[in-house]
């Protein structure tokens, strides 16, 4: 019976007739069909660009997401230290930038690390203070700027007085932020032209 059914769909198929688009543009729309749609070279190179770009990014940017838990004198600190000067230059926020080496000086100061992580601590936050001063000089953001520093000097003020091991480490640190403070305060709209921009 079924070979009968395949006999009889054999003949009715040789006998119907062919239409006439295909009779003329049926060979050229299968061609066009089959092709294989490959890239050219140019769009692998695209392609392979693209999927090397995505990748380096995803690499970048988890290196900068572990570095942000590196502590001074970590090998991933100065990835985080340089995160951050990125940040501040693309956003102008350089006040985060002293917040956040203001934490790590207090960091260090309260744990028992050694004098080579605060001593880095402690000139990645100068660094970031005398950064910080031109850029608030020249923006005008002088008293924003002087405002952060009395809190950071509170904050350094009342750590070192918690603990007489911090004293001694964070009195430099006091000295600085005081430093910074005053310059602030005593510099004059004629002497703002003076500063080099960063």
């Amino acid at each position: 019976m079924s070979e009968n059914l395949l006999k009889e769909s054999k003949r009715e198929y040789l006998e119907t007739p062919l239409p006439e688009y295909l009779k003329y543009d049926g060979w050229r729309d299968l061609r066009v069909k089959l092709e294989p749609r490959g890239w050219s070279l140019w769009g692998m190179a695209f392609k392979r660009g693209v999927v090397f770009l995505a990748a380096a990014l995803f690499f970048l940017g988890s290196l900068v997401g572990v570095a942000q838990a590196a502590k001074p004198g970590d090998k991933l600190y100065t990835v985080k230290v340089l995160a951050d000067k990125i940040f501040a230059q693309v956003t102008g926020n350089y006040e985060v930038k002293v917040q956040r080496r203001a934490a790590e000086v207090i960091e260090t100061s309260r744990s028992n690390e050694s004098t080579r992580a605060a001593d880095r601590a402690n000139r990645e936050y100068q660094k970031a203070l005398d950064e910080a001063k031109v850029k608030a000089v020249g923006s005008g953001k002088r008293e924003n700027f002087k405002k952060i520093l009395e809190r950071q000097e509170e904050k350094f003020k009342k750590e070192s007085e918690s603990n007489d091991q911090t004293k001694e480490r964070l009195d430099d640190v006091i000295k600085q932020t005081e430093k910074v403070k005053d310059e602030i305060q005593n510099i004059s709209p004629a002497e703002d032209s003076k500063l080099p921009n960063l």
